[in-house]
């Protein structure tokens, strides 16, 4: 497999993909760009053991971009124990805009430092065994993230931020040994559940009332997304 890197471009949009890792994965990274506005809409990441394909670069140097603007929506990463690093997203430019909405990262690791630009917006994501390290001196808000296990993991460093209507609950997959990453009818991510104003939290929304024990194929995983 190749990563996609795109450099001193002024937009790269990646919607409705699904990449997997894999032994033959060039690069480091499935995603390394520059440019000056980034979509990831709706897409899949998932490692299978290795994590390069949940590693994401999001960046930037003064030969590109003097702004840039992230906006991550309703995607999916999974990591897994694989022979290298976390799988991660790092989103690093000097000075931007970024959205990270609606989002479901499981056994995956995210980084924002941005130091100057517009208020952020991170909303209505489930975090599994994610852990968030937050450096945004614009400010912005953090609200509506399903932050399971461990509340403690969003760290927020020396940025103020308003958070509101945050939740420390088990999303209740409907089968996330089988890779089914939708949410039971009973989950506290569930829009008629979540705190008011929330809607659905997550990128996937209700596929179940109760867990499945079935397990399945990669090819019945990637009909689940489509």
């Amino acid at each position: 497999g190749q990563a996609i890197r795109a450099q001193h471009t002024t937009h790269l949009r990646l919607e409705d993909c699904t990449i997997l890792g894999g032994d033959d994965l060039t690069y480091i990274h499935s995603i390394s760009t520059i440019t000056g506005l980034v979509k990831l809409i709706g897409n899949r990441f998932l490692d299978r053991g290795a994590p390069s394909a949940t590693y994401v670069l999001l960046d930037r140097t003064e030969a590109c971009c003097a702004f840039q603007e992230v906006i991550m929506k309703g995607n999916v990463f999974v990591g897994s124990e694989g022979p290298t690093d976390v799988p991660r997203i790092d989103i690093g430019p000097q000075e931007a805009r970024v959205i990270v909405e609606n989002n479901t990262l499981v056994d995956t690791r995210v980084t924002i430092s941005v130091n100057y630009g517009e208020p952020l917006s991170f909303r209505n994501n489930i975090l599994r065994a994610t852990p968030v390290w937050l450096y945004y001196p614009p400010g912005g808000v953090v609200s509506c993230n399903d932050i399971w296990p461990d509340s403690a993991s969003f760290t927020i460093f020396n940025s103020v931020v308003d958070r509101e209507n945050n939740i420390c609950a088990d999303p209740l997959f409907c089968g996330e040994a089988a890779g089914d990453f939708r949410i039971a009818r009973e989950s506290a991510c569930a829009e008629a559940i979540a705190p008011l104003g929330c809607g659905q939290i997550g990128a996937l929304g209700v596929g179940c009332s109760q867990t499945p024990v079935e397990r399945l194929s990669w090819g019945k995983v990637k009909h689940l997304f489509r």
